[in-house]
């Protein structure tokens, strides 16, 4: 009956468990495959064949090799050279006794990688063997002849695992009386072998697939997986824990928004900011998902990520809280509370810092909580550039962020606005550009002292500046988005319908389809570098 792959571990005890299993197959295929008696035979009378060897004398050579010598006279060169030529075993009738084993081993460049591992599992089972019937077991590397060792435990195992040498195999030293001399190594190594010395050899045959002649067969062993191969031979002994699984990150249906920097994407809900690192291309996986609970009563109708820290505005009973959820040494965060009136239903809005005090702006207003009562002033649109935030009053007038007026839009008293950056002498972010809704589906570019009109043909969600087009609106058409300029007009390839989206000043588009899946695209680059679940 063949040993299972636990019947080994008894001398394994010593290495991680799951080198232990991956050894213990091993070594339960060569106790299938190969013909190996726990115990020796002592000359005695002839007791009829045994089976065949692949060494012996010319008179026991099988008569279809002799056939292979007169018609394929080559091909029984080849064979004999390479040890592949089949002898009779004479068997002799003689008590059995205790098998005793010096086995040596290659350890140069020709047995690297795969066959190493084979090596190691052919170690092991025959001291398994000779233990088993009584006798002793000795090994060594042939490349250091006068070293050797009576045992393969824990501290001979890291002596196997360094002895790498960039020598070829020698000749092996003289059998000693009493003992079986065993090499294991490579198809070259067979020249150098007396005849009266057993041999293994180990071929590696592909990326996990090692073939192994000894006494006439050929057996091919499958090894464990790549990365569990390496393992075997650096660090066996090593408990390795088990992979954590990656949190499921419960991201509920919230609004979309981006960060400062446009690297991560941010899904707000009055519960949890989920961030997602946003990759560079198509050909990157986006970075995990974090989530960050909202601890505090309260709906949040504003948001901002700049240097990792997430600031959040929550308003509840009549008042408005700045709380930053991932405060960096302990704590709650700072927290800002000033009373104001409750705004309804409105667009997730931007929070920033104005000098030393915080300024929401959400929709069509614009709201500096310095004192009590909140003060604020009628804009109709923005944008968030870095750390500054450029906004458009309801007169025409473009802010920074202290609120001071910086240029004036001539003859323009806009209901909406929408902002992004613009190139100036070939950079972009030095300058800006400013879409403001005239009446009905007409609207107007402004960049540098001109301006243009053009119709609209679907809701405007955004504007951004192309370096060769100029600027061009972004444009939602029933579910799908397009690029608009006075002369352009491009649909841009998003794969589904889109529910709801975010654009970024530096070009970037954050969306979430009808189906719930989401995508980031780059108008820059004219493609889509994420789309997928979260």
């Amino acid at each position: 009956m063949k040993q299972t792959p636990v019947a080994w571990w008894e001398q394994l005890d010593f290495l991680a468990p799951d080198v232990r299993a991956d050894l213990g197959r091993l070594m339960n295929c060569l106790d299938r495959g190969l013909p190996l008696s726990t115990t020796a035979v002592r000359s005695g009378e002839p007791a009829g064949w045994s089976g065949l060897v692949s060494k012996g004398p010319w008179e026991r050579l099988v008569v279809s090799e002799w056939a292979l010598a007169q018609s394929y006279p080559e091909e029984f060169v080849r064979r004999a050279d390479e040890g592949e030529l089949g002898f009779w075993d004479l068997a002799k009738e003689s008590h059995q006794a205790a098998r005793s084993l010096w086995v040596w081993v290659d350890a140069g460049p020709e047995q690297l990688g795969g066959c190493r591992v084979v090596q190691l599992a052919i170690l092991f089972w025959l001291q398994k063997k000779c233990l088993d019937s009584g006798g002793q077991f000795y090994w060594g590397v042939v490349q250091e002849p006068e070293r050797g060792y009576d045992k393969l435990a824990a501290d001979e195992l890291h002596t196997f695992l360094k002895a790498r040498s960039v020598d070829p195999p020698r000749r092996p030293p003289e059998r000693m009386d009493s003992l079986e001399t065993w090499c294991v190594g490579g198809l070259s190594w067979g020249s150098q072998i007396p005849r009266d010395v057993r041999q293994i050899s180990l071929e590696q045959i592909g990326t996990n697939l090692v073939e192994l002649r000894a006494f006439g067969r050929r057996l091919e062993l499958e090894l464990p997986a790549s990365k569990q191969a390496v393992r075997l031979l650096r660090s066996p002994m090593v408990w390795e824990l088990p992979a954590r699984e990656k949190p499921v990150t419960p991201v509920q249906k919230g609004s979309l928004a981006f960060s400062a920097c446009a690297q991560k994407l941010l899904i707000v809900s009055n519960r949890s900011v989920t961030t997602i690192p946003l990759p560079s291309s198509l050909n990157e996986p986006p970075g995990r998902a974090r989530v960050y609970p909202v601890p505090w009563e309260g709906r949040v109708i504003a948001v901002s990520l700049v240097r990792r820290a997430i600031i959040v505005v929550l308003e509840s009973d009549g008042h408005w809280m700045v709380r930053r959820l991932n405060p960096s040494q302990g704590g709650e965060g700072e927290c800002y509370r000033v009373e104001a009136p409750q705004i309804g239903e409105q667009p997730l809005g931007h929070c920033f810092k104005s000098n030393d005090d915080w300024a929401v702006w959400i929709a069509d207003s614009l709201y500096w909580l310095i004192d009590e009562p909140l003060f604020f002033t009628r804009v109709t649109g923005g944008c968030a550039l870095g750390d500054s935030t450029i906004l458009v009053d309801e007169t025409g007038r473009v802010l920074n962020s202290t609120g001071r007026a910086i240029s004036k839009l001539d003859h323009e008293q806009p209901a909406k606005a929408f902002l992004a950056r613009s190139y100036e002498h070939g950079v972009q972010g030095l300058g800006y550009c400013v879409a403001t809704h005239v009446q009905d589906s007409w609207w107007r570019i402004h960049q540098g002292k001109g301006y243009a009109e053009l119709q609209a043909l679907g809701n405007v969600v955004g504007l951004y500046a192309d370096y060769k087009r100029g600027p061009l609106l972004i444009v939602d058409t029933n579910g799908w988005l397009m690029l608009q300029g006075p002369i352009t007009r491009e649909s841009l390839d998003l794969g589904e319908p889109v529910e709801s989206c975010v654009v970024h000043p530096n070009g970037r588009i954050a969306y979430r389809t009808r189906s719930g899946n989401f995508g980031c695209y780059d108008l820059e680059h004219s493609a889509v570098i994420w789309r997928g679940e979260v």
